[in-house]
């Protein structure tokens, strides 16, 4: 389907109107079949019939006007034949509303370019009919998504329509009758339509009416959620009477919970209503979606999305809010969102951690979800078949088994290697199993809303400065000067979320004039505070940090292994990011559009203006790291240095060697930094003489090597790695250590050395000099296996390929068939320079041996 719909747009390039006139003769006659064979080809037809339409609306806007009129004519045979036939085709089988629908959602760019008013409001009226009427929930369902789509791209048609789509909406949400997702979605549509709207009263009455009932439940319950025993209850861990056991009510939950249920409010009966907490979490959860789709008004003078950081700090939190609706939602719902992330994080406090763990079944509200381990645990590819009676359980009393038994402990990475399924007892109850799973959307919504707060430079107005402070420290205490708020509460998958969704959008979005009152502390505790956690997680084999008693030790150690690198690449995602070498600061400028005379034309002087903002503000983000020398920068390096040659994870290392680049070019010449700068040469050159085991096939050796010959020019020859002049001067050198180091390697010797630093003050490009750091490695690496032979008259022990850097000089070899690869070659000549050492050794005597121990 997927190849016919790609022939599909190349054929409606050549002929347009023949296609969609044969497209829509083909379809109203297979809607007038109303047969089994029908309903099969229309399901077919949806993919090749959207992709087509997509395909003729981007011509449309893209063409000539001789050729955008054949393109009218055939978005015309559209509108005038298949759309009226599909509002007047109303079947009562279910297949085929739901065919209904996805045909709908395959016109809907029709829709929005050339349907009148009147086909528009006929479409709208369908929809809503099946969102009331529906016969089933997914009916429903279905429909709120085609309402939202068709809000997507057809939002200025739907303004006309804003007042049958306001009082049909008021009437759903009035009834009660829609599932949340379904909810979330007609409130979603209706913002998307409001952002079009020119009378602010209007707009601002329509965002009211939908924010009225999630608003309504945070205030109800912010209440009860401002202490832990409060959460607790409204999860069903603790009774009315504070005792920690399950309520009576979590005790008639006998149902199994499903996980091939796509919406849980489907669950209507008595025995599975939701518990206060769920409530909370589609609260938020609304809040959220409102909140991204809330749009500034279109008077509004503030960028919609900036490319960098504004340069001045933003207006007052009034102002913001005038401009900005989705601005206003956070300022309402800021102080209950305040405290449930207090309440939160203070679930994970030690008191309440002990008191849960005591508990047989109230410790599962810490465990992670099994939603979270398998996506933790399972190999990239098609998710695992999960069976019809699968309980939504975390955990089981019995032995689960989480990994193949022919697999070793750490990281899946076979495809053969799932997670198996675990199944809760029956005594736990459905209430048991949604604990954690809720705690986890319930976290990820509140990381959220604060990243909207961020982005939408909420967080950096002046009169908004203690509602962020608050907002920081209710984030694990990320923000604050109390000794006793320590950040080893949070685990280290929490911790990684939160890196994501704060940290990030706040070294973005801050303004430079504002790094030291609002960056500057989140960033100096967390970069002393990672530094120690992440040499904890790395020196235990299960990376600690994860609650998984009810789980078997192969699986308790492979999810921590990867909550363990998932924290570690995420903290260093934020580090590229603040060093311009990965995301947006790094992007490379759009490609300028000149006018005919040779000048550059208003796109030109923007992206010019744009490239501009983006240099200062790349140059104010690193003088703030490397102005930071002692609480951020020094701990920043000493991080590098573990994730270049200890902890072994190949992505860390990769990240780490850029990162690196960006401070040796920028802090070079300045003395406070030579000697960090001397130990990550240190450290990348152990890796590369040490050979690990992860480092063999990892293939970032030549990162390694570039790495090395930037602080070698920038210490020992005293230049600037990335703008050596043609001739280098010999000046005494910053720092010896690199010198001394290569010197200290064995087999290389001064001259060795000297032929090195000759090369590297030569004319020539950054891969020769990289291939004279390669030479001396190579010397090393040679002079490693000769004393390994002499000592141990026994070959050395290689698993695995060696590393790519023996060959001193690379060259192309006549071999005969396929053509190994250079680790091949050196394994090649491993093995005959082993063959031919234990055959001249069987013949030594003791003498000889003894003679051999003397020249080593």
């Amino acid at each position: 389907r997927a190849g016919v719909a790609q022939l599909a747009t190349v054929c409606a390039e050549l002929d347009p109107i023949g296609v969609c006139q044969g497209m829509d003769t083909r379809l109203r006659g297979l809607l007038a079949q109303a047969s089994e064979p029908a309903l099969q080809q229309l399901h077919g037809n949806c993919l090749v019939l959207e992709r087509l339409v997509d395909a003729v609306v981007v011509m449309v806007s893209t063409n000539t006007n001789q050729t955008e009129k054949s393109n009218i004519a055939a978005l015309q045979a559209l509108d005038e034949g298949l759309i009226p036939a599909l509002v007047s085709f109303r079947p009562l089988d279910e297949q085929w509303q739901l065919v209904r629908l996805n045909l709908f959602d395959s016109v809907r760019s029709v829709l929005a370019a050339r349907s009148s008013y009147q086909v528009l409001g006929q479409v709208l009226t369908e929809l809503f009919i099946y969102l009331e009427h529906g016969n089933t929930a997914n009916i429903r369902r279905r429909s709120a998504q085609s309402l939202l789509r068709l809000a997507k791209v057809a939002p200025t048609g739907l303004v006309n329509h804003l007042d049958a789509l306001r009082n049909s909406a008021a009437t759903l949400l009035a009834s009660g009758s829609l599932c949340h997702v379904a909810t979330q979605q007609l409130c979603e549509s209706l913002v998307l339509v409001s952002n079009q709207c020119q009378d602010v009263s209007v707009r601002t009455g329509l965002l009211r009416a939908v924010l009225a009932a999630p608003l309504a439940k945070l205030d109800a319950a912010q209440a009860q959620l401002s202490s832990a025993s409060g959460f607790l209850k409204a999860l069903g861990v603790l009774s009315a009477d504070n005792q920690l056991r399950l309520t009576e009510d979590a005790k008639l939950k006998k149902n199994e919970y499903k996980f091939n249920v796509d919406d849980d409010e489907e669950r209507h009966s008595d025995d599975e209503k939701d518990t206060e907490a769920e409530s909370l979490r589609h609260a938020l959860s609304a809040l959220l979606a409102i909140a991204r789709r809330a749009a500034q008004s279109q008077n509004c003078q503030l960028p919609e999305k900036p490319l960098c950081a504004p340069p001045v700090v933003p207006p007052y939190l009034e102002a913001l809010t005038t401009a900005d609706a989705g601005a206003a939602v956070l300022q309402r719902a800021m102080p209950t969102v305040l405290t449930i992330t207090l309440t939160l994080h203070a679930l994970w406090a030690p008191p309440v951690v002990d008191a849960l763990k005591s508990h047989p079944i109230a410790r599962l509200v810490l465990a992670p979800s099994l939603d979270e381990i398998r996506a933790k645990l399972e190999p990239p590819g098609p998710s695992t078949p999960r069976s019809s009676d699968e309980n939504q359980s975390t955990f089981a009393k019995s032995k689960t088994t989480a990994v193949n038994s022919n697999t070793k402990s750490g990281i899946t990475a076979s495809k053969e290697n799932y997670l198996e399924e675990a199944t809760m007892p029956p005594e736990h109850g459905s209430l048991a199993a949604r604990w954690a799973s809720t705690l986890n959307e319930i976290r990820s919504c509140v990381y959220q809303l604060a990243r909207l707060w961020v982005e939408r430079q909420c967080a950096f107005a002046p009169d908004a400065a203690p509602q962020t402070a608050e907002l920081f420290k209710a984030c694990g205490g990320l923000w604050s000067e109390d000794e006793n708020v320590s950040l080893w509460s949070l685990e280290n998958r929490h911790l990684a979320s939160l890196l994501k969704h704060v940290l990030e959008p706040l070294v973005l979005r801050c303004p430079p004039l504002l790094y030291s009152s609002h960056l500057a502390p989140i960033t100096r505790r967390l970069a002393l505070h990672l530094e120690s956690r992440l040499q904890v997680a790395w020196s235990q084999p299960e990376g600690d940090q994860v609650y998984m008693e009810d789980f078997d030790q192969a699986t308790r150690s492979a999810c921590g292994d990867a909550i363990r690198r998932e924290l570690t690449r995420s903290y260093l995602d934020v580090l590229q990011i603040a060093m311009a070498t990965k995301g947006e600061l790094a992007a490379p400028p759009v490609k300028q559009n000149r006018t005919s005379n040779g000048d550059d034309g208003e796109n030109g002087r923007r992206i010019a203006a744009a490239r501009e903002r983006r240099a200062a503000h790349v140059t104010a983000l690193r003088e703030f790291v490397l102005g930071n020398v002692e609480q951020l920068a020094l701990p920043i390096l000493r991080t590098l240095r573990l994730a270049l040659a200890v902890w072994g994870d190949v992505p860390s290392c990769r990240a780490a060697t850029r990162i690196a680049q960006v401070f040796i070019g920028a802090a070079h010449d300045r003395p406070q930094y030579y000697e960090p700068l001397a130990t990550l040469f240190a450290a990348a050159v152990g890796a590369l003489v040490e050979e690990p085991s992860w480092l063999a096939n990892a293939g970032c050796e030549y990162e390694l090597l570039s790495l090395a010959r930037a602080v070698y020019v920038g210490l020992v020859l005293a230049v600037d790695p990335n703008a050596i002049p043609r001739r280098v001067q010999i000046v005494p050198p910053r720092h010896t250590g690199p010198r001394d180091l290569l010197l200290s390697l064995p087999g290389v010797q001064p001259h060795h050395v000297q032929t090195l630093e000759q090369t590297l003050r030569q004319p020539s490009s950054v891969k020769d000099q990289r291939s004279a750091i390669q030479d001396v490695i190579a010397i090393a690496l040679e002079a490693k296996d000769s004393t390994i032979k002499l000592l141990s008259m026994t070959p050395p022990s290689v698993t695995g390929d060696a590393s790519a850097l023996r060959d001193s000089v690379s060259s192309v070899r006549d071999l005969p068939g396929k053509i190994p690869g250079s680790r091949q070659i050196a394994r090649h000549q491993r093995v005959a320079t082993e063959e031919n050492f234990n055959f001249t050794s069987q013949s030594n005597t003791c003498t000889n041996l003894a003679d051999l121990f003397e020249q080593s």
